[in-house]
């Protein structure tokens, strides 16, 4: 039903594709801007409450997530007087309301492979093979783009080929970018009122405006009904037009909440909807945010800065006091301060900078540097536990409800976890080593963030019914994916023992058994760090199994998910259980553990992409490649340590028949 849904838009796409490139091609020169948008613009637009995916949220986490899906980017780079100039996501979007010819000029659009666009005919000659495209760059090919669009759209996925998914995704993505030029297209909405018409008292330049009218209505109603019959010919045009704009409205944008309480209507209204409500009912609320959406457009074309604040202000004012009487008001503010302090990003610079400092603090007469990584992994950390409490707070929810909340949970743990290693062992080498594993799980969290963003539009989601429950999220989940993070963080212990292999030989040739005490003490941490993470697995699968007989009345039933916390439980006592009877040694622990690495991305990533099983909640894009360069390097790491064991057995080494 989605797809069918999906290619019914597309072919409306191509209707009024068409007016719309007409239009850009007869003006002679694309309308500037008189005024930037300055910081206290941004900062009252940024905070104005809308509905979007279940959920009332700021303008703000709106634009942010709008712009990378579209755009893979969090700024929009154009060229300005000579110049490269960085425009804010809110910029971005105020732009498309009250600008959208000056928008259409923005590089905003990605395409990942551009013999898409060759296939339709685009000249591509200043562009590369993954590059931005503006609006006003694509008019020439959007119909021919639209038009194979629909004719793939009716194929079945599995006949696709990869250009032809990628055709279909960049038209949905370009419809998209459509629909945000069109936001205010209800606004601006008019009809001819030449002078001497009966409505010439509310025109402007010859121009009716309908949100005007709607403003007006008792005085346009008399005035009509007083006119005979020019009053019933304006009023006929006046509904034509209406009845249009209500229509012509994008979705993309649900910024009036509806006269009813919170349980009696969930959905709020985009501007066509709202003014159909005018029409229908006295709803007093799509009136007056139509209204100061009117005023802001005159006084945006205007460059009245002052007077588009006052609008601006009236439009938050009008929209957060019927959220507010609703209920959904409790942390839009909040989440703009969020979404402003960046917490994540700092927590990623905090853990560069502790990798940095630990490997200079591992130089002669550097020591001092100690202090900074400690600081900085702490600091990191501090901001993470931080960010993650505070999405609790908005979401009303335990720390992890989707597949990207896992990453920066186990980033934080992992990052504490090494640290509590380094001081329990007494090796500050292991502090770089959290500080890479901080890095490459917040990378990981913002690649997850950018799927999140094309397929839902958002980080915070609405959960599934079954996993509508924050005592189990709070527990289970919370549990397991602290299982994770240790199997993983052990992972991280075995690969740089294993990979330190060549390094510990030379200084054991060169300064005797001794010299590689920092080795050993690996050993014993992959030891703990496994048993550690053994205590979490257990406990969070066997509180999976309380739930599901819960929720589906049944303790176990093999689901991929179940059997995957399984394995990796299983796994963790077949290492623990094999050191501890001398089946393997130094070496056997590392590479068995390294092994483990890859049992738990399966659990952790795996599932999704199998499409089966009650815990199978979506299919995540690019994971299968993912995964498979994944598993590709841990079986070159055991292999590379097999190799190094059987060199050193051959030549006799003492340290290569006793490591297995």
């Amino acid at each position: 039903m989605f797809q069918t849904l999906k290619l019914v838009l597309l072919g409306l796409c191509v209707g009024w594709c068409v007016p719309l490139q007409a239009q850009v091609t007869q003006q002679d020169s694309i309308p500037s801007r008189s005024f930037d948008w300055s910081p206290e613009l941004i900062a009252i637009a940024e905070g104005l409450p809308i509905q979007h995916g279940g959920r009332v949220k700021p303008l703000r986490t709106w634009a942010d997530f709008k712009l990378l899906a579209l755009s893979s980017g969090r700024k929009v780079k154009i060229e300005q007087e000579g110049e490269t100039v960085k425009i804010d996501a809110v910029a971005w979007v105020l732009d498309c309301m009250f600008f959208p010819e000056l928008a259409m000029t923005y590089p905003v659009l990605i395409c990942d492979d551009t013999s898409v666009l060759r296939a339709v005919g685009m000249d591509l000659e200043d562009h590369g093979r993954r590059d931005r495209f503006s609006l006003q760059e694509l008019q020439g090919v959007t119909v021919r783009l639209m038009q194979s669009a629909q004719r793939i759209q009716a194929m079945d996925e599995g006949e696709r080929a990869r250009e032809e998914t990628q055709t279909l995704d960049f038209a949905l993505r370009l419809r998209t970018l459509q629909g945000l030029h069109r936001l205010l297209a209800p606004v601006r909405a008019e009809i001819s009122a030449p002078p001497g018409s009966a409505v010439e008292e509310w025109a402007v330049a010859g121009k009716l405006n309908l949100v005007t009218v709607l403003a007006n209505l008792e005085g346009v109603r008399e005035a009509l009904q007083s006119a005979g019959e020019d009053g019933q010919r304006v009023a006929s045009d006046l509904g034509e037009a209406l009845e249009a704009a209500s229509l012509s409205g994008s979705s993309e944008l649900s910024l009036v909440p509806p006269a009813g309480t919170r349980t009696d209507d969930e959905e709020w209204l985009d501007l066509g909807e709202a003014l159909a409500a005018i029409l229908t009912e006295d709803h007093t609320t799509s009136r007056e945010v139509l209204v100061a959406l009117r005023t802001a457009q005159d006084a945006a074309t205007a460059g009245h800065v002052d007077d588009l604040q006052v609008a601006l202000v009236r439009l938050v004012e009008v929209t957060s006091r019927r959220a507010e009487a609703r209920g959904e008001l409790r942390s839009v503010a909040s989440e703009v301060s969020f979404r402003n302090a960046g917490l994540f990003t700092w927590a990623l610079v905090l853990f560069i900078v502790a990798f940095l400092s630990g490997v200079l603090a591992l130089l002669p007469g550097t020591r001092w540097l100690g202090w900074s990584t400690w600081g900085s992994l702490a600091g990191g950390a501090g901001a993470l536990l931080i960010g993650i409490s505070w999405r609790c707070w908005i979401n009303e929810r335990p720390p992890i409800t989707t597949l990207y909340e896992t990453a920066p949970f186990i980033g934080v743990c992992g990052v504490l976890l090494s640290m509590g290693v380094a001081r329990i062992q007494r090796q500050r080498a292991l502090l770089p080593l959290g500080a890479v594993f901080g890095v490459a799980i917040m990378f990981l969290a913002l690649r997850l963030e950018q799927l999140d963003a094309v397929s839902t539009g958002d980080s915070i989601k609405n959960l599934a019914a079954v996993l509508d429950t924050n005592f189990w999220l709070s527990t289970h989940v919370t549990t397991i994916t602290f299982g994770y993070c240790a199997g993983l963080f052990a992972w991280a212990l075995a690969a740089t023992w294993v990979l330190a292999l060549p390094l510990v030989r030379a200084r054991r040739t060169r300064h005797g058994a001794s010299a590689a005490g920092w080795h050993r003490a690996l050993t014993r941490s992959i030891y703990g760090v496994v048993a550690f993470g053994l205590m979490f697995s257990l406990v969070g699968t066997i509180l999976g199994g309380i739930w599901a007989n819960y929720s589906w009345g049944r303790f176990w039933g093999w689901d991929p998910k179940e059997n995957g916390a399984l394995v990796i439980v299983l796994w963790q006592l077949v290492i623990l259980h094999a050191r501890q009877g001398g089946l393997i040694k130094d070496l056997g622990l590392a590479l068995t553990t390294v092994a483990l690495g890859s049992v738990v991305v399966f659990s952790w990533f795996g599932v999704n992409q199998l499409g089966v099983g009650l815990h199978s909640y979506g299919f995540t894009t690019g994971a299968a490649t993912a995964m498979t360069i994944w598993h590709s390097l841990n079986l070159a790491l055991i292999l590379w340590g097999l190799a190094w064991w059987f060199v050193a057995y051959m030549k006799g080494s003492s340290s290569g028949k006793g490591a297995a």
